[in-house]
């Protein structure tokens, strides 16, 4: 009798004895068919239902950002042109969550046909551009530094330089120095505040608060400057400021109140 045994099947069994570590099948991580059907019905459900108040069908969106594929990305884009502003809202926030190609491209998209909206509205051109800044795209730097120092919002402002620094490349830094030459000195000088900690969290160096010191050095070191691989931590105030804007967990704050609960003096007998 022949014993018959498969080559994937016989790497698993010698894999052990000759000290290999075997090999994982691969499965299928993304949603059935059925799960992306269920959710976009459930998108146009509430995207139609007009009745409904405009924060229950925005939240319908929102709850659907854990699938990330391309038909529900569809479904949810069309929240970006709804009437009600807390729809339109929940859309921008909802596609800036899903790291898909397609959600960058819907979002791109409908802040160029809205520009003039958009700077009407600086809550939500905040937003927007916050967005667009989560998903880290190289190809947006462009189109996130453009009339920068030209907008009165200061909010505006930081969120475009913020979102310019989430994009861990050497070319954010690049865009932000160009930022720095080609724009008023006063604009500069009164907006660096926000522009200084976001080279520092790109570059792990500071050359403090003057401008002209980071472009003279920027002028140098271009060439042979290496990227560190991990964003640098800023100093306290700068990265609670940071994790604040993108709702991350504040880090400094937290370990300075446990650090203060560890100093109270006991209380007198």
């Amino acid at each position: 009798m022949r014993l018959v045994v498969s080559a994937s099947k016989l790497v698993l069994l010698v894999a052990p004895l000759l000290g290999m570590a075997a090999p994982v099948e691969a499965q299928d991580e993304g949603p059935t068919k059925e799960q992306v059907e269920a959710a976009v019905e459930r998108i146009e459900t509430a995207l139609e239902d007009r009745k409904a108040e405009g924060a229950v069908r925005g939240n319908a969106l929102r709850a659907e950002t854990g699938l990330v594929h391309p038909a529900v990305i569809a479904a949810i884009a069309k929240g970006l042109g709804d009437r009600e502003p807390l729809v339109t809202d929940a859309a921008i926030e909802s596609l800036g969550q899903m790291r898909h190609r397609d959600a960058l491209t819907a979002l791109t998209k409908w802040g160029k046909r809205s520009r003039k909206a958009l700077e009407k509205e600086t809550e939500r051109m905040t937003a927007w551009i916050k967005a667009i800044g989560r998903h880290q795209d190289v190809d947006s730097l462009e189109l996130l530094a453009k009339d920068a120092f030209k907008q009165d919002a200061r909010d505006v402002l930081m969120a475009r330089i913020y979102a310019i620094a989430n994009v861990h490349a050497k070319e954010s830094i690049e865009v932000l120095m160009d930022l720095l030459t080609s724009t008023d000195a006063r604009r500069v000088n009164n907006n660096f505040r926000t522009v200084r900690p976001a080279l520092m969290r790109l570059t792990g160096i500071d050359h403090g608060n003057d401008p002209l010191a980071w472009t003279k050095w920027w002028r140098g070191a271009k060439r042979s400057f290496e990227l560190p691989k991990e964003p640098a931590t800023l100093p306290r105030q700068d990265q609670t400021r940071w994790d604040r804007f993108w709702g991350n967990e504040v880090r400094y704050e937290r370990t300075e109140r446990r650090s203060r609960r560890g100093q109270d003096p006991e209380d007198d007998e």
